[in-house]
């Protein structure tokens, strides 16, 4: 159970602060949806989604190495979908941008894809997030 605190802003007026029930941060309550923040909101949204890009990294390593031809559109389809899970959870187009960077790494993390720095991916999830 959390407990709600009035604190004071340096930007305004006190308000109401409750924790997030997944990450135990404190957001303002008008912030909350089911007392989730929207980063917990989207990895929960975003959870099948990032389940089936393990699975077709995986499957699309074991073609590749048998010789087999692996199609671009697949992955293509699965970002986009995990994009327009982000759009219905996100306020805004910079932090949906923000959140499919976070989400992809979470999805590429258990297969031991690694990439460096911010993934090229997102420069192509920005055109489609506007």
């Amino acid at each position: 159970m959390s407990i709600l605190v009035p604190q004071a802003t340096a930007a305004g007026p006190r308000g109401l602060y409750v924790a997030c029930r997944e990450c135990l941060k404190d957001f303002r309550s008008s912030e909350l949806v089911g007392r989730l923040c929207v980063t917990c909101r989207v990895h929960q949204r975003c959870a099948e989604v990032r389940g089936e890009l393990e699975t077709f990294i995986r499957k699309q390593r074991r073609y590749a190495a048998a010789g087999a031809a692996v199609k671009p559109e697949q992955l293509e389809r699965l970002k986009r979908r995990l994009i327009r899970r982000i759009q219905e959870v996100a306020p805004d187009p910079r932090m949906g941008m923000e959140l499919f960077e976070k989400e992809l790494q979470a999805a590429l993390a258990p297969t031991g894809v690694v990439s460096r720095g911010r993934v090229l991916e997102v420069v192509q999830a920005s055109q489609l997030l506007r």
